[in-house]
């Protein structure tokens, strides 16, 4: 997992961001939030929890105890799954 150092992260709520979000889907979630004491099991099973729902999930925002309106402390993109998997 990255931290918040190495990577910026954009708020889904921001005003630019939320312009662009209409671009989504309704099978999409963009991103969740994930309290940044979680394991790198708790990150692929909450992917593939969202992806048995039928959605596709970008992204999971580390904070410290899980809440959307706590600063982000990093950040897991679906890109990152098959490095978390070895």
């Amino acid at each position: 997992m990255k931290s918040s150092a190495s990577v910026p992260a954009t708020w889904v709520g921001s005003s630019s961001t939320e312009r662009n979000s209409k671009a989504f889907t309704d099978k999409t979630t963009a991103w969740k939030v994930l309290a940044d004491r979680a394991t790198v099991f708790d990150a692929i099973e909450l992917f593939e929890k969202v992806q048995a729902s039928g959605r596709i999930l970008f992204a999971i925002v580390l904070t410290p105890h899980g809440s959307k309106t706590a600063q982000p402390k990093g950040i897991v993109t679906i890109s990152e799954i098959p490095n978390l998997h070895s």
